[in-house]
């Protein structure tokens, strides 16, 4: 049973605060993961279905909660951006300090995201994935 908390944003809303995540997730430090994570969660949640279909529809945020506290922000997303999603993530040619990441589901075009680490660079590719028309 879905509850009022799933219930889908406007779509011109929810695009907006994924682009805005997107920005976030690039220009933010590592301190910054775990806010990035349930950022993530909270759109995944609040998108259409198609969106909710990439992944595990009935995640729950305790259990996103859990996984970032125990096994951190990389493991954490990755529950939210589901199984079918694959990615390559390596540090960024001639800046050590920056990761690139590119996420593709089901073999379909990359997209790519930058970041401080593998997870945000991760929530950024996936947050432009879902904003970029395919």
């Amino acid at each position: 049973m879905r509850s009022v908390e799933d219930e889908p944003l406007p779509f011109a809303v929810w695009l907006a605060e994924a682009t805005t995540l997107s920005d976030f997730c690039t220009e933010a430090s590592e301190a910054d993961e775990d806010r990035a994570v349930r950022r993530a969660f909270w759109l995944f949640k609040h998108s259409v279905p198609a969106i909710r279909s990439l992944a595990d529809p009935y995640l729950k945020e305790s259990v996103v909660e859990l996984v970032l506290q125990r096994d951190g922000a990389e493991a954490a997303f990755r529950l939210v951006a589901g199984e079918r999603a694959s990615f390559t993530v390596t540090p960024l040619e001639g800046d050590a300090s920056r990761v690139v990441a590119e996420i593709a589901f089901d073999g379909e075009r990359p997209t790519r995201g930058e970041g401080s680490s593998p997870a945000l660079a991760m929530i950024a590719a996936w947050a432009t994935y879902l904003t970029t028309p395919g």
